[in-house]
């Protein structure tokens, strides 16, 4: 009879009085969109009859690797977005010939966060010879940056 009584005083309250309500708050930010500009594209100036083996160019434009003999250049894409956010990078190879293959690398002494307005970003990388004529040869290579 007593389980009766409370189940029935329970069902007799007010339904406010065992329920709360809180209002939440939400922030949204919105940032710069990031923009990107290639201000130096990498370049390997070898000289010819390099087969089988990998040149490498340094953030000073010299070459090292096995045979490895000319000049080169390192890459530098300038990126533009939302003062002092820091950037998430990544890069990849997009294509290569048959027998040469670059492995684009960033250079480890970047600082990935926007200051002044823009930071850049330094690629060189790996250059995989294999049997190749002379001339010139174009290859590609993807950057991907995001806020962190």
């Amino acid at each position: 009879m007593f389980r009766l009584v409370a189940i029935l005083f329970c069902l007799t309250l007010p339904f406010n009085s065992i329920a709360a309500t809180q209002v939440g708050n939400a922030t949204v930010y919105i940032q710069k969109a990031l923009a990107t500009k290639q201000a130096k594209p990498v370049n390997f100036k070898l000289s010819s009859n390099l087969t089988n083996t990998t040149c490498s160019v340094e953030d000073t434009g010299n070459l090292s690797g096995e045979g490895c003999q000319g000049s080169g250049q390192i890459g530098e894409l300038q990126i533009f977005g939302t003062e002092s956010q820091s950037l998430s990078i990544d890069v990849r190879k997009e294509d290569s010939h048959s027998s040469l293959k670059f492995e684009p690398l960033l250079q480890s002494t970047q600082t990935p966060v926007i200051t002044s307005g823009s930071t850049r970003v330094l690629v060189g990388g790996d250059l995989v010879i294999g049997g190749v004529k002379e001339g010139a040869h174009s290859l590609t290579y993807v950057i991907t940056v995001n806020y962190n």
